[in-house]
């Protein structure tokens, strides 16, 4: 499927997962595909970390859909290949604010 076709179909979908660098600073103004349809009950997710808030996040929240970032993606995917090479479960409750800090530059 083209782009243009998932974007025609959007409205059709009831999760959307964004894997491309699209949107990624320092061309954080740019979004993969237009979301003017989407379903106000969509889940989105887009796999940019920086900016924390990509232009395809804000996009699919305005349109009422939920949100997931992705840092939190990235933190998860880390606790679990911590637990891979070292059997170890690493405990990442407070981990999700202070790597938003960070990636905020903060």
């Amino acid at each position: 499927m083209t782009l243009e076709e998932a974007e025609a179909q959007v409205h059709t979908y009831d999760v959307i997962i964004q894997t491309t660098s699209v949107g990624m600073n320092p061309e954080a103004n740019q979004s993969i595909i237009e979301l003017r349809d989407l379903k106000d009950t969509a889940i989105v997710s887009d796999i940019v970390y920086q900016p924390i808030k990509t232009k395809f996040l804000t996009d699919a929240e305005a349109l009422g859909a939920d949100i997931h970032y992705g840092h939190t993606m990235l933190l998860y995917q880390a606790q679990y290949a911590f637990e891979i090479w070292t059997n170890k479960r690493l405990k990442i409750d407070d981990m999700d604010e202070v790597m938003k800090q960070m990636l905020k530059g903060r």
